[in-house]
């Protein structure tokens, strides 16, 4: 044996051996020594130890969120409560240090958060604490410098996830500006560009809700004909998708819901599953739009409109204080839970045994939260 291959072979065994450890043990294992903590941080490394983990289901899940006074951290697989206080490593730089986060997306353990309307975003690791600032889109080219000071940019809809094919990360982003100007821009982490979409349907505006639902290295929005000033009969609500390796348009439909009564006025909110199946929560709403009654909808086959399913309806354990009139990103664990939230901060969280029903929990001054995998991805 030639003098050095003892030595490789011994640390790709090490490194076999590790790929098996869950990820808090691994992140101990970057004390040991410099050589180790170097390949535990190599890219390579930390994309075998999520695929391994993907395929024998043993990824974790964490609530992040945050109030107006701090950012904590809730394991939701583990069987008792665990709460801990969470440190924002980017928010403790000093040009930073006084601006509110906004939790936009997340995939494979990275959350996208943005510190302005149409800048400093953010890619941020909580599990790891590694984080990398993203370039700033140049939107000012449509304007010029007097204009520009006074132009209000705001972030429309979003969505972010991995493209295996390329092994590259992408953010695509709808930017209103000025409450009449829209801009779709994607952003490759592998090439470090923003780039502008075009083939957007027209109808695109009509969209009823923020956050792209992930699935399949697809991103999927909610559309309603009925959401905007007019009513619009040129499509039928359906799902809006965008295809993020072929950066392309498409729809799917949506499940028969069976409703009786075309007077009451029904909503629907896409999530997805802690296996990256597509859900869909579909809810009535009273005449001052607070949701009444739910059911549980997902895609055992994506793409296969006669596969959609009604797992169960949904009952409210206890009346809320006030309508919840917006329902914030819903993610589905084992068709035994989920996690979102509503306006005046109310925490959402429906439990399927032993009977499905929905529990509005009070948490003061919540302001964001987001579901986040465990994963050393960087």
């Amino acid at each position: 044996m030639a003098e050095g291959e003892g030595d490789d072979l011994v640390d790709d065994v090490v490194e076999i051996i590790i790929l098996k450890l869950p990820l808090k043990s691994i992140l101990k294992f970057r004390c040991v020594s410099k050589k180790l903590s170097c390949r535990i941080s190599d890219y390579r490394f930390s994309r075998r130890h999520y695929k391994l983990a993907r395929c024998q289901k043993t990824v974790n899940h964490r609530l992040i969120i945050i109030s107006s006074s701090q950012m904590e951290s809730l394991d939701l697989q583990a069987k008792s409560s665990s709460i801990r206080k969470l440190t924002c490593p980017f928010l403790e730089l000093e040009q930073w240090r006084f601006l509110q986060v906004t939790l936009l997306v997340s995939s494979s353990g990275l959350v996208c958060a943005s510190l302005d309307p149409h800048k400093n975003f953010i890619l941020w690791n909580p599990s790891t604490t590694f984080f990398s600032k993203l370039p700033d889109p140049d939107l000012g080219g449509y304007f010029s410098e007097e204009e520009a000071e006074e132009v209000e940019f705001s972030v429309y809809h979003y969505g972010f996830g991995c493209v295996s094919a390329t092994d590259d990360y992408k953010l695509l982003i709808w930017f209103r500006i000025n409450s009449d100007f829209e801009e779709l821009l994607i952003f490759s982490w592998k090439n470090q560009i923003w780039r502008a979409i075009s083939g957007a349907p027209k109808w695109i505006n009509r969209i009823t809700q923020s956050q792209g639902a992930l699935s399949n290295e697809k991103l999927h929005w909610h559309f309603d004909q009925n959401n905007g000033l007019y009513e619009s009969h040129e499509e039928e609500d359906c799902i809006l998708t965008f295809d993020l390796e072929n950066e392309e348009f498409g729809k799917l439909s949506l499940p028969d819901f069976d409703d009786n009564d075309d007077h009451l006025e029904y909503a629907n909110l896409l999530g997805v599953s802690c296996e990256g199946c597509l859900y869909v929560l579909h809810h009535m709403e009273d005449w001052f739009s607070s949701m009444t009654s739910a059911s549980i909808w997902y895609m055992k086959e994506y793409g296969v409109t006669d596969s959609w399913s009604k797992l169960f309806d949904l009952k409210i354990s206890h009346e809320p204080l006030e309508p919840i009139t917006c329902l914030g990103p819903i993610f589905f664990m084992e068709k035994s839970s989920a996690y979102g939230y509503g306006n005046k901060f109310t925490e959402i969280k429906y439990q399927h045994q032993p009977q499905p029903h929905i529990d509005l929990l009070k948490r003061e001054n919540l302001l964001d939260m987001i579901v986040c995998e465990e994963t050393l991805s960087r």
